[in-house]
């Protein structure tokens, strides 16, 4: 049992959990909390608390955990609850009142510990509703390393018991009572000396004490490191290490799971015992759980323990760990463990799905995926065909272009050999990317794989989200001016014969394509039917990027037609089915699926600030850029331009069209342009946004997708005015005019205060002093400007006068920078 003290202080505030409805304990790992709060409830009978720890890389399962124990005080305000489904936004409100009406007959305390890794799942209300709860005998602690953005609102509410990283931190005093309480007289000196290595920080105190009460000189040491080696490791038998070694690689560990990695024959099963982990320090057992918990620190000791045997222990304990996870369904840390080792067939060996945006031991997938297909021996490349064939997907997802062609040629060389053609026709499933985007070729691969398959493609399956995760299949097929609606008609045919040979994998990705470029027309009532088939359809296949895509077009719909109800409906829907996919709960790229759709809405309603932090990195960093995480990449642009970094965002967007074509679709080089016209008016530039604006305004002419360009019309109406503009694009820039968009943050934003200001001074000249303008801004001189305009000279100088004062510019250089 690993020795522990209290402050009094500490003792004192954990006194009163009993009299609080709601009790936070926020403190870095290592300070004690979970140890203290245990304390707390040690007197209390076992049936009345209840414990729940998340795991880092489990899926959350906290809140159902929650109204699983609340069924035994409160049956119909569990039942509610359960009802409710996942917790997210949109139900949130409703959970807070079902948890007001809680009643409890008995005292229960429900404690949710490292609630760090399930706190993006919560919503604020229901924190406000615990903290509110009148009935006495119900109390809910959580237990953090931060409660990030919960903090404010926890730190408001008046009937909150709080633990604090300080409360558990000891003083000189505390450490001279904690030496006596384990038989130990230590002087005023050695307590203050200890109490400066440690700062106060309860394990380390209790480390070095123990080593004292053991004695070994610790009195030059300052990590813990050393502490526990001097403590515990030096002493511990050949046999003890090797067992603790090859265990270290699991965050929790129960019984069947300690057997099966240590290999114990079945007859010792019953008879061995564990008395060798009572004298571990920093380690717990749940006995309800049956199941050890590692302290961090222990952890961390004992894999740099690991990092220094020999290769082949090493690698033996690294395979181990990686078969368990595999087998069972913990493909991620599978990975990584067999990674960890090079090996790399143990890699193969994995169900090598829904690991896109996954970091594989510090490297993304795409590197450990081109690692993986370029060291692996032949002969284990042989064995696993359909994880090889994924891992050319990955490659592709990723952008490697280049090593997905190389790969999948050998692939094709080995499945040939191998004369199975089901496996062949696996093959055309992933080379049809060799094509992307000409969807007519694509859908001649798909045709050659239905005829060689002998059932569904066991490449793709629910669990690999469709079309790596992207959002938007208007932003990867709308790769023709002037043919984006027979594209639509094309994906509905190739979809049609891809969903027959995947079960359904790209359900409602035509509809999506076909209502995005209604959208983009300026069709809002189609493309909102097309949307919500396509939203039925996907969640029909379980198709996730489908079911996200359709809540991101229906959210952009609403915000063009100040359609508030609706785009709170669509974001409430978002939420729903963000956490409606068990498969990929936990999951990196349902993460950037999710934060795509939120952060594209929010940067249409230029407000990036809310968006999640990790949206919010370096727009113009593309060494990472893939095609799941496109969508974020472009919406970062719209963070330059709100911080007015204008000269940035304009080497970013340049930057991005030079990538490989497959990246960009005519999509994104309108919407890339229309970005790179403003910044350049925006710096004082016009002939260079006249440029880009030429070049947007050619390719949206084609479509007659015009809806992004009438977002900021605004803006560009004073590019609109350039005969060059006007002559070349007149109809276009009437119709943009005349597009029915209600709504517009861009139009209420200063982030173009410039031309803000331009534009409302333009937009005050009459008729005969626009005319006036116009021809001095083509150089032309007053007695020119009056002998073309029929007018006196004396007339010409006083509307340039009253031109400069509505313009507020001083000189007629000004006026050509504006207007020329």
């Amino acid at each position: 049992m690993e020795p522990r003290y209290f402050s009094k202080a500490l003792r004192e505030k954990l006194s009163h959990i009993s009299d609080v409805p709601l009790t936070i304990v926020e403190a870095p790992a290592g300070y004690g909390k979970t140890t203290a709060i245990r304390s707390a409830l040690e007197g209390m009978d076992q049936g009345q608390v209840c414990w729940y720890t998340a795991i880092e890389s489990a899926q959350d399962g906290s809140f159902r955990w929650l109204c699983r124990q609340l069924e035994r005080v409160d049956r119909t305000a569990a039942e509610g609850l359960q009802a409710l489904g996942f917790l997210n936004r949109s139900n949130a409100n409703r959970a807070a009142e079902l948890f007001a009406e809680l009643r409890a007959a008995q005292p229960l305390y429900l404690v949710i510990d490292n609630f760090q890794f399930v706190l993006g799942n919560w919503q604020p209300q229901i924190f406000s509703s615990l903290a509110e709860l009148r009935d006495r005998n119900l109390h809910v602690i959580f237990i953090s390393q931060s409660f990030g953005r919960l903090r404010v609102l926890l730190g408001e509410a008046h009937t909150i018991g709080r633990v604090a990283a300080r409360d558990l931190l000891l003083g000189v005093g505390d450490v001279r009572d904690f030496a006596a309480e384990l038989g130990l007289t230590i002087s005023e000196g050695q307590a203050q000396a200890i109490h400066a290595k440690t700062e106060g920080w309860a394990v380390a105190v209790a480390l070095y004490l123990q080593n004292l009460k053991s004695g070994n000189d610790v009195t030059a040491v300052c990590d813990t490191d050393t502490l526990i080696y001097e403590l515990f490791w030096k002493k511990a038998s050949g046999e003890r290490r090797e067992t603790m070694l090859r265990l270290c690689l699991f965050e929790r560990l129960s019984m069947e799971q300690i057997e099966q990695v240590l290999a114990i024959p079945a007859d010792r099963r019953q008879t061995l015992t564990y008395n060798f982990w009572e004298s571990v320090p920093l380690l717990t057992y749940f006995p309800q759980r049956r199941q050890y918990f590692p302290h961090e620190i222990l952890l961390a000791f004992l894999r740099r323990q690991l990092e220094q045997t020999d290769e082949p222990f090493r690698r033996d304990c690294y395979q181990a760990a990686g078969r368990w996870y595999r087998d069972h369904g913990q493909t991620r840390e599978a990975v990584s463990a067999f990674y960890a080792v090079q090996d790399y067939e143990g890699v193969l060996s994995c169900e090598l799905t829904g690991l896109l945006m996954e970091p594989i031991c510090g490297v993304s997938y795409t590197e450990a995926a081109r690692t993986v297909l370029r060291e692996c021996p032949e002969p284990a490349q042989e064995r696993y065909p359909i994880s090889v064939l994924r891992l050319c997907y990955a490659l592709f997802a990723g952008a490697d272009f280049a090593a997905f062609e190389t790969m999948l040629e050998r692939s094709r060389r080995r499945i040939e050999a191998r004369g199975e053609k089901a496996l062949l026709g696996e093959w055309h499933m992933v080379a049809a990317f060799g094509d992307f985007p000409d969807v007519a070729r694509m859908e001649a691969h798909y045709r050659q794989a239905e005829g060689l398959l002998q059932g569904v493609s066991r490449v793709f399956t629910c669990r690999e989200p469709f079309l790596f995760g992207c959002t938007s299949m208007w932003y990867l097929f709308y790769s023709k001016p002037g043919e984006m609606m027979e594209i639509a008609d094309r994906l509905e045919h190739m979809m049609a014969v891809y969903n027959r040979i995947t079960g359904n994998h790209g359900a409602g990705a035509a509809e999506l394509y076909r209502g995005e470029a209604l959208c983009v027309q300026g069709r809002y009532d189609e493309a909102e039917i097309f949307a919500h088939r396509a939203a039925l359809l996907s969640e029909q296949g379980q198709n996730a990027s489908v079911t996200y895509g359709a809540a991101l077009l229906l959210g952009i719909n609403a915000i063009y037609q100040t359609d508030m109800l609706t785009l709170q409906k669509a974001v409430e829907y978002l939420e729903e089915k963000a956490q409606g996919y068990p498969f990929l709960q936990g999951t990196a790229i349902n993460r950037c699926m999710v934060e795509t759709v939120r952060g594209y809405l929010l940067a249409l309603m230029m407000e990036t600030d809310r968006s999640a932090k990790w949206t919010q990195g370096e727009a113009d960093r593309l060494g990472d850029l893939t095609f799941t995480n496109f969508i974020v990449k472009t919406t970062r642009i719209t963070d330059l331009i709100l911080n007015k970094e204008y000269k940035r965002a304009i080497a970013g967007v340049e930057a991005s069209l030079a990538l490989e074509p497959k990246m960009i679709s005519v999509a994104t080089r309108n919407f890339m342009h229309v970005g790179l016209a403003l910044c350049y008016l925006a710096i004082g530039k016009p002939k260079k946004a006249a440029e880009h604006l030429d070049y947007a305004l050619t390719l949206a002419e084609r479509d007659r997708n015009f809806t992004f360009l009438a977002s900021f019309r605004k803006y560009l109406s004073v590019l609109f005015l350039l005969p060059s503009i006007a002559a070349r694009h007149g109809e276009a820039i009437r119709e943009i005019r005349k597009m029915d968009i209600h709504y517009t943050k861009a139009e209420e934003s200063r982030i173009f205060a410039m031309l803000e200001q331009a534009q409302e001074g333009i937009s005050g000249l009459s008729g005969r002093e626009l005319d006036v303008a116009r021809l001095a801004a083509r150089g032309m001189r007053n007695r020119e400007i009056a002998g073309q305009l029929h007018i006196s000279e004396e007339t010409v100088k006083a509307h340039l006068k009253t031109i400069f004062q509505k313009l507020n510019i001083d000189r007629r250089s000004r006026l050509v920078e504006l207007l020329k």
